[in-house]
């Protein structure tokens, strides 16, 4: 088992998770999908390594499971807000009607609940996450 820190994949992983971040603002750079498949093996690597740290008898799959949605779905669902209420101050400054602001929110639901990538709801399979 790993026992150190692979400071070079936390670069790496950050440097790619910026062009994912500027591709989703609206600059477009050809090495932005590359960069979303490393970033998702990178994390899937640190997070096998983290279960199998703690992987006992006692500590299943579905327990670490459960404890990463207990540790990251409140910080998700409070971004989510923030950036529904920004969006939403954005919508109605630029002349936007609330009923739009709420089919917005409407169509935001299977990202809520983070199934927004299984095929339904007017978006594609996202093979890697599956």
């Amino acid at each position: 088992m790993l026992k150190t820190r692979l400071y070079f994949l936390d670069f790496i992983k950050l440097f790619f998770a910026i062009l994912i971040a500027l591709a989703h603002f609206g600059y477009n750079y050809p090495i932005s999908s590359i960069g979303v498949e490393f970033f998702f093996a990178v994390s899937g690597f640190y997070l096998i390594k983290k279960f199998e740290r703690n992987m006992n008898v006692n500590y299943s799959a579905l327990d670490y499971v459960i404890e990463l949605v207990k540790k990251i779905y409140f910080k998700y669902i409070l971004a989510f807000i923030l950036f529904f209420l920004v969006s939403s101050f954005y919508m109605l400054k630029h002349g936007e009607k609330v009923k739009s602001i709420l089919l917005y929110l409407i169509k935001s639901i299977p990202e809520i609940f983070l199934i927004q990538n299984i095929g339904f709801f007017n978006g594609g399979i996202n093979y890697p996450l599956w």
